[in-house]
C-alpha cells in the first residue's frame, strides 16, 4: 500500500486539493509589485547590474518603483518610521529621526519616508538584501540656500560595480579654462567646491568619440549649454581601488534643495521617470565629494587616471 492510502480518502482528497492550489499560491503577476511582508520575498541573487538602462527597461523599473512608493504614501508617519527602524542601522536611523523631530525647514517629510520605504521594497523585489540598509543624509550649504542628499551605497542599487570603470562630468568653456587650462600651483580642483558634493556619471567614456557622439552618449543633444559650436569638455576619472576608497561614490535616493522660503523641496526633475542611481536618460548617476589632485600639468594628471577630454565638432 502506497503513501497516498495512509489516512483514508479524506487525507488523499486534502493532499490533491493542496497540490492543485500550489501554482496559484506562488504565482506572481509580471510587473506587479508584491505588497507583503518583506521576509517572505527571499533573497535571490541579483542577476543584473547596469551602467546604462535601455528606454524600455528604465520605464519598466520606474513604473515598478513608483508603485511601491505609492503604496507607502497611504501609510501614516508612525508606520513609515517603524518600517525604517527595522531596516536601517541604529546610527543612520537615529540621525533620520533627529531630522524628522526637528523639522523646521521640511528637510524630512512623510513623503520622503514613503520614498525610502518604497525603495526598500523595490530593492527586495530585485533580490537585494535590505538588512542594515545604509542611509547617509548629507546637508550642504549652497550660496544662500542649501542642498540635501539622501544617499546609500552602490551595493544597495542596480548600479554596476565602479571598479575598472570611470566617473565623468562635464564643464563648460569657462569652467574648463579656470579649472584645467590655466597655470596651476599643483592642485587641481575636481567637482564643485571643497566641502560639497557632485553628481557624476559612471561608465566608459572613450576619448576618441566625436563631440556629436559624446553628446548622444550623455543625452545632451539639444542642450544649449553644451550642444553648440566649439569644443565639448568632459572630465573623466578612472575608478581604482584607491580612488574608490577615497571618493566612496553613493547612490542618491532623494535629492532636495531649498526654495525662496528656505524650506527644502524635491529638486525639479530628480528621479523623473527613473529609479535611484539612473537619470531619465538611462545613464547611471552617483554622487561623490569634490576633491583635489596634485599634478604638475594635464599630462601628469592623466598619468593618475584623471583626464580633461576635449571632444571636437565632427569634421
Amino acid at each position: 500500500m502506497g503513501i497516498f492510502f495512509i489516512g483514508g480518502w479524506q487525507a488523499r482528497l486534502s493532499l490533491l486539493l493542496l497540490l492543485a492550489a500550489l501554482p496559484s499560491l506562488f504565482a506572481i503577476e509580471p510587473g506587479k509589485p508584491i505588497h507583503c511582508p518583506l521576509q517572505s520575498l527571499g533573497n535571490r541573487p541579483v542577476e543584473n547590474r547596469f551602467y546604462e538602462l535601455s528606454t524600455e527597461r528604465r520605464k519598466g523599473l520606474a513604473r515598478e518603483y513608483q508603485e511601491f512608493v505609492d503604496h507607502w504614501r497611504k501609510e501614516s508617519a508612525p508606520s513609515l518610521v517603524a518600517r525604517l527602524q527595522r531596516h536601517l542601522n541604529s546610527v543612520d536611523f537615529n540621525r533620520l529621526r533627529s531630522f524628522l523631530s526637528d523639522n523646521k525647514n521640511q528637510l524630512v517629510t512623510r513623503a520622503d519616508l514613503a520614498v525610502l520605504c518604497g525603495y526598500l521594497d523595490f530593492l527586495r523585489s530585485e533580490g537585494i538584501s535590505i538588512d542594515k540598509f545604509p542611509l547617509e543624509i548629507r546637508v550642504e550649504k549652497n550660496g544662500s540656500g542649501g542642498k540635501a542628499y539622501f544617499l546609500t551605497d552602490i551595493e544597495h542599487s542596480l548600479v554596476g560595480n565602479p571598479l575598472g570603470k570611470a566617473i565623468a562630468w562635464t564643464h563648460d568653456d569657462e569652467w574648463a579654462r579656470e579649472r584645467f587650462l590655466k597655470n596651476h600651483s599643483g592642485n587641481y580642483l575636481l567637482g564643485q567646491t571643497l566641502g560639497t558634493s557632485k553628481f557624476v556619471t559612471l561608465g566608459t567614456f572613450p576619448p576618441n568619440l566625436t563631440k556629436k557622439e559624446m553628446l548622444q552618449k550623455l543625452g545632451l543633444v539639444g542642450y544649449a549649454k553644451f550642444d553648440k559650436p566649439g569644443p565639448f569638455y568632459l572630465v573623466s576619472v578612472d575608478v581604482t581601488k584607491k580612488r574608490l576608497s577615497q571618493l566612496k561614490p553613493k547612490v542618491p535616493v532623494l535629492y532636495k534643495w531649498t526654495n525662496d522660503s528656505g524650506d527644502f523641496e524635491m529638486a525639479s526633475h530628480f528621479d523623473e521617470d527613473s529609479i535611484p542611481g539612473f537619470t531619465s536618460g538611462g545613464l547611471s548617476e552617483v554622487v561623490i565629494p569634490t576633491f583635489t589632485a596634485k599634478a604638475k600639468d594635464l599630462a601628469d594628471l592623466a598619468k593618475n587616471g584623471i583626464r580633461l577630454q576635449v571632444h571636437s565638432d565632427d569634421p
